[in-house]
């Protein structure tokens, strides 16, 4: 397998986030952001594509919108009579 692309190291990472290496690595893991161990499985290293993150950062810069509540909330709706 090829993969071409700008590897991060974890440590970069965090210090873009302003958070601990720890905190970083849980957020990747929890969002599923692929990780690459280069090297041996034992005494290898762990990096990600740069282009991964970069995706995650703008999926939590730009929510999806919410759905319309079912309920009328116009403010037409909301005087009293």
């Amino acid at each position: 397998m090829i993969i071409v692309g700008i590897f991060v190291r974890l440590d970069a990472i965090a210090a873009r986030w302003g958070c601990h290496r720890s905190t970083a690595s849980r957020i990747l893991r929890l969002a599923s952001v692929p990780v690459y161990l280069l090297g041996s499985k034992t005494r290898g290293i762990v990096r990600y594509l740069h282009s991964d993150i970069e995706a995650f950062e703008r999926s939590r810069r730009d929510p999806p919108h919410p759905k319309p509540d079912s309920r009328d909330s116009s403010p037409e709706s909301a005087k009293i009579e």
